[in-house]
């Protein structure tokens, strides 16, 4: 009797978005065989030091058995979000996990992406993938190659203030949270790695020159150096479900700017959309309409954030009064809104 093949999965990109859904199929999925594209040279590792949110926690920890005492990853406690010069009644505001039992982490994606490429649990492959239907033998691909290989056609624009950032470091601090402080261009977040402090200076390029950008974050944080700039957009894809058996996640399918440190979180729920269409056999209309509602509700948790203003008057915080925004319906005790439950919003609501 011929043996029946197992049912392949190939997950291109061994970044963020790469490693969270290998991780998420092979946890809940042990049987299936996943190949495991990587390019370290095309589509290198992010620079910055990555703050996330419980679930991704979760999943690190169960997936990649990490622990506080075996830490592959270079995790540090993140006990939630410091908020500083937002809104109008107070200089902080501690946006944590409801709990002082709820906490997650900051890690470093260099060495998550290590500790995934050498745990033994997937076929790792060291190739250049350009068009994934054609070169890749598996049953279902999901194309986690990062920025550089967004269709634009595919892309529907988000409404967020901010498309431009500034990357530096400073000596490392004990530190357990993320600090998120408004500027007048912007805000900065300050994430606290294992060996450094990792700092990115978010402001909108259509009204500050990054020559003024740069001289504002040095005097305002002491950065002497800035490692890296880039300018971007905020975006969902139309349809990430592209070909005949491929998902995009990661900067494919969708990026918002960091705020509220929800990119890993959404790249979870999209590897979840994924499973729920390759494993359970969801029709791709009620796949998309999950993920779109998603990104809808984060897209505009964050949105809501600018709109509250900060101890700022300039510019850019003119600017976001004429940015058009939907109010939120909030949620009801127990239900989420995006990644946020009633909590949440009660924070924001009482301090800014």
């Amino acid at each position: 009797m011929t043996q029946q093949r197992r049912n392949k999965l190939a997950v291109i990109g061994a970044g963020n978005a790469g490693c969270i859904t290998a991780l998420h199929f092979n946890y809940y999925q042990p049987d299936l065989e996943i190949d495991l594209y990587h390019d370290s040279e095309n589509h290198p590792i992010e620079l910055v030091g990555q703050g996330t949110t419980i679930p991704v926690a979760e999943l690190l920890s169960l997936a990649l058995d990490s622990n506080w005492f075996d830490n592959k990853i270079g995790a540090t406690l993140k006990t939630g979000i410091l908020y500083k010069n937002w809104g109008k009644k107070k200089d902080q505001i501690f946006h944590d996990f409801c709990s002082m039992g709820n906490v997650s982490i900051h890690y470093t994606p260099k060495k998550l992406s290590d500790a995934v490429l050498s745990s033994g649990k997937f076929n790792v492959i060291e190739q250049e993938i350009t068009d994934p239907e054609k070169e890749i033998d598996a049953d279902f691909i999901i194309d986690c190659r990062g920025r550089k290989a967004r269709d634009k056609d595919n892309l529907d624009t988000i409404i967020n203030p901010i498309n431009s950032v500034l990357l530096a470091s400073l000596p490392k601090k004990e530190m357990l949270w993320t600090e998120a402080q408004a500027t007048p261009n912007g805000w900065t977040f300050v994430v606290p790695t294992e060996d450094k402090l990792s700092l990115g200076y978010l402001y909108n390029a259509d009204l500050t020159s990054k020559e003024e950008a740069t001289k504002d974050f040095q005097e305002r944080f002491g950065v002497k150096e800035i490692e890296h700039s880039m300018k971007f957009d905020n975006y969902c894809s139309f349809n990430p479900f592209v070909g005949e058996r491929t998902l995009l996640n990661g900067n494919q399918c969708a990026f918002i700017e960091p705020l509220e440190a929800t990119a890993t979180g959404l790249y979870l729920f999209i590897a979840r959309v994924g499973y729920d269409r390759f494993i359970n056999k969801f029709e791709i209309p009620q796949c998309l309409q999950i993920l779109h509602k998603e990104v809808n509700s984060i897209a505009n948790f964050v949105l809501w954030h600018y709109k509250t203003g900060s101890k700022f008057n300039s510019s850019f915080w003119n600017h976001v009064k004429t940015l058009p925004f939907t109010p939120i319906e909030q949620p009801i005790q127990g239900e989420m809104y995006g990644q946020w439950m009633k909590p949440s919003f009660e924070i924001w609501e009482n301090n800014t």
